[in-house]
């Protein structure tokens, strides 16, 4: 099965560490948290993140069952969106992707679960 990524900024992913899920206002205005798949990451920053240091959040696919599902984007392309809340416990793995405009980055620490 192939790996679901959510792209997330350093602060989101900090709130959601606060918080023990991921949430975004995309499900409640749209009931749903847009993902990608690894190759669709530098399409999904350079679209989404122009500039700026995010962190690949890889989820288990299997912790997230029926709530995943995969939906066209207006160009035909499938891309994987989760339809709840994500809990933390369904996140495999967290790496940076790019770096901020002084050049640095921040490392995050993950378990594998």
């Amino acid at each position: 099965m192939e790996p679901v990524i959510k792209i997330m900024t350093e602060a989101e992913y900090m709130i959601a560490l606060s918080r023990g899920e991921i949430n975004e206002p995309s499900l409640q205005s749209e009931g749903t948290i847009k993902c990608c798949t690894p190759q669709q990451i530098g399409k999904v920053v350079k679209k989404s993140y122009p500039g700026e240091a995010v962190v690949l959040v890889s989820l288990h696919v299997n912790r997230l069952g029926q709530l995943l599902h995969y939906e066209l984007d207006e160009d035909g392309e499938r891309y994987p969106h989760v339809y709840s809340a994500i809990p933390m416990t369904s996140v495999k793995q967290v790496q940076p992707y790019g770096s901020r405009d002084n050049g640095t980055v921040t490392y995050f620490a993950f378990e594998r679960m």
